[in-house]
């Protein structure tokens, strides 16, 4: 719960609230069928019979459309903080800074098995 009152945004609250999210997501969907399966057999017998062997079949693909949406966010947010782990254990800067050392320092020798760069062939004055 301190995740709420971070003003730094650290840590994450989506891994705590995602599992809450998906219970109540079952939860709902299992009560929201129930409720039609209800609704549908006092309209009639064919109805309520359809959404019987229906309603789970749906019901499934939703939960599946559900768990996937969660993995996603999850996963998305431990990108992130492997990101930040490297971004860390690499000096605390995220990207190269312009003019900073070609491969094989500053002397401009190559490494084994480096090619050379090839710069592109000057174009000819306009006439």
């Amino acid at each position: 719960m301190i995740n709420f009152f971070d003003p730094s945004f650290k840590k994450f609250s989506a891994p705590i609230l995602i599992k809450l999210y998906y219970g109540l997501s079952v939860g709902l969907l299992a009560l929201f069928w129930l409720v039609l399966l209800i609704r549908a057999f006092d309209d009639g017998f064919l109805s309520g019979f359809l959404v019987l062997i229906l309603g789970p079949v749906v019901a499934f693909f939703l939960l599946i459309a559900t768990r996937i949406s969660c993995e996603w966010i999850l996963a998305t947010i431990q990108v992130s903080q492997n990101t930040a782990k490297l971004v860390d254990l690499m000096g605390g800067t995220s990207a190269p800074l312009a003019g900073a050392a070609a491969p094989g320092g500053a002397s401009g020798r190559r490494g084994a098995g480096q090619t050379p760069s090839r710069q592109p062939a000057p174009m000819p004055p306009e006439q």
